[in-house]
């Protein structure tokens, strides 16, 4: 599963285009009064912007799987790393992966993740254009189960094949494939931050599958792709 394309509201979208553009140097695909979309390798993120509350997400990059500590400071020497425990990156043992966060103007929690099966970087210097794809994106919903029955019309089912459960985060997708919308419900902290997981309005693009939605009401809905799953 790739996670194709993004679309999340976000309300300083000023601010937004500086941090993207200027500070790490995303590459603009459109831009205007109202919105904003980056390119992240294989993915595309598309701010909109609102006038009202102030919508935050979860999402990650995947960087190459040999270079994480050369990324890690190029971010670091770009904007403040998050840290949990005094400590600013995360292994996840069972991933086979190493992490690390920062926090966008929009309050997003935006994660580097470098995982093992992850292609290399052919000794090509780390820059921005060295993200590989979105591969995780929050799905805060008010009805994690409703959530997951609504997703498995995509094909799209729990990494473990476990059943939904509300109060953790639910990896929905193929575990070969590492990329995951990360299905939960609210209350639930974030790693490496002190917010807690609150439901906003998100749309995946998944290619060759479908659209996936969190709407205003917080209820997860799809639209599947014409040829089928």
């Amino acid at each position: 599963m790739l996670i194709e394309k993004v679309m999340l509201d976000t309300r300083p979208l000023k601010d937004m285009k500086h941090f993207y553009e200027e500070v790490l140097g995303f590459k603009e695909r459109e831009s205007g009064e109202n919105q904003l979309t980056i390119e992240a390798g294989r993915s595309t993120i598309t701010f909109q912007k609102v006038e009202e509350g102030n919508p935050f997400y979860h999402f990650a990059f995947d960087i190459p799987a040999d270079q994480f500590q050369v990324a890690k400071e190029w971010v670091k020497a770009r904007t403040p790393l998050l840290k949990e425990e005094d400590q600013d990156e995360v292994a996840f043992e069972h991933l086979q992966a190493r992490a690390f966060y920062f926090q966008d103007p929009a309050g997003n929690i935006v994660e580097c993740i470098a995982r093992r099966t992850a292609p290399q970087s052919d000794g090509q210097p780390f820059s921005i254009e060295s993200l590989q794809k979105v591969s995780e994106m929050s799905f805060v919903a008010v009805d994690a189960g409703q959530g997951g029955e609504v997703l498995e019309r995509l094909n799209l089912i729990e990494r473990e094949k476990r059943p939904i459960r509300p109060h953790v985060l639910n990896f929905m997708g193929e575990k070969e494939d590492e990329s995951f919308l990360l299905l939960l419900e609210p209350g639930r902290k974030w790693l490496f931050s002190d917010q807690m997981a609150e439901v906003y309005p998100v749309t995946a693009v998944l290619k060759g599958r479908g659209t996936a939605y969190v709407g205003e009401g917080g209820l997860v809905s799809v639209e599947e792709w014409e040829g089928g799953v």
